[in-house]
C-alpha cells in the first residue's frame, strides 16, 4: 500500500487472495461467503469536503468484485448522506449476527479521522459529526471491538483516513513469520492504515484516487500471485 506512514496488525493472519479464504481443503468443508462493507464520505456537513472517498471505495469493490470472487450481494455501502454515526454502528452491529466463522471480511473506510493527543484516542468522523463535538464520532476502541465480536475467519480493516495508524496504538502486534497457506487456517484480524496516529495523509488530485488506494488498486490489479498477504502488500 502507500509507503506513507504504513501500519498494519494482526492477531493470527490473513490476506486477501483468490481462492476463498480459510482451511477448506483441509476440512472439505464449503467455502465461506465473502463479505465488503465501504463506508465512504466525500461530502460532509461540518468538516471539509472530500474529493475521492466514494471513488477509492467503489474501483476497490469493483476489483474484488471482477477478480477476487466477491459477490456484489454480500456488499454494503455507506456513503456521504448515508455514513452517519447510527448507521455506521448499526452496519458493523449487523456483521456480528451475518457473517459466520468461515466467511472472510473486508472493511473499508474512506474519510475523515480525529486523533486527541491528550488521551491519544483516535475517531472516525462521520458525516453527520459537528467539528469539535467528540461525542460525534467513532472512536477507535469501539470499532476494535467489532472486529473482535464479528466472527469472521479472516477479517481485513482498510482504512484511508487522517490519523489512522491511531486505532492500533495500543496492544497490537504484527505477525509473525507464517507462510501464506499457514495464515489462511488461523482466524485472523489484519488492518493496513494510510498513515501513522499524528499524521494526516493525501486526498489525491480531483478525479483521481488517494496514494492509498492507488496502491491497492495497483497491487491487486497487477498481481498474479495465487495468495497476495499484507506483507506483501
Amino acid at each position: 500500500m502507500s509507503t506513507k506512514g504504513r501500519q498494519e496488525q494482526n492477531s493470527s493472519a490473513s490476506r486477501a487472495g483468490r481462492p476463498a479464504a480459510g482451511n477448506q481443503q483441509e476440512t472439505n468443508e464449503q467455502p465461506g461467503r465473502k463479505y465488503f462493507l465501504g463506508i465512504a464520505i466525500d461530502e460532509y456537513i461540518y468538516w471539509p469536503k472530500l474529493r475521492n472517498a466514494r471513488r477509492d471505495v467503489r474501483a476497490v469493490s469493483r476489483l474484488l468484485c471482477d477478480v477476487y470472487g466477491f459477490q456484489e450481494d454480500d456488499m454494503t455501502f455507506l456513503e456521504n448522506e448515508g455514513a452517519t454515526t447510527e448507521n455506521i454502528i448499526n452496519s458493523l452491529h449487523k456483521l456480528v449476527d451475518n457473517v459466520g466463522n468461515t466467511d472472510s471480511l473486508i472493511i473499508y473506510y474512506a474519510g475523515h479521522g480525529h486523533f486527541e493527543d491528550r488521551t491519544k484516542r483516535g475517531y472516525w468522523v462521520p458525516v453527520n459529526a459537528r467539528n469539535r463535538e467528540i461525542a460525534d464520532y467513532i472512536q477507535n476502541s469501539v470499532i476494535r471491538d467489532y472486529l473482535s465480536d464479528i466472527p469472521s475467519l479472516h477479517t481485513l480493516l482498510l482504512s484511508d483516513a487522517c490519523f489512522s495508524g491511531s486505532l492500533f496504538v495500543r496492544g497490537y502486534q504484527r505477525a509473525g513469520l507464517l507462510t501464506a497457506k499457514e495464515l489462511l487456517q488461523l482466524q485472523s484480524r489484519w488492518a493496513l492504515c494510510s498513515g501513522r496516529h499524528n499524521e494526516t495523509v493525501a486526498d489525491g488530485p480531483p478525479d483521481g484516487h488517494s496514494p492509498f488506494a492507488e496502491s491497492i488498486l495497483d497491487v491487486l490489479g497487477k498481481s498474479d500471485r495465487e495468495y497476495i498477504t499484507l506483507t506483501f502488500l
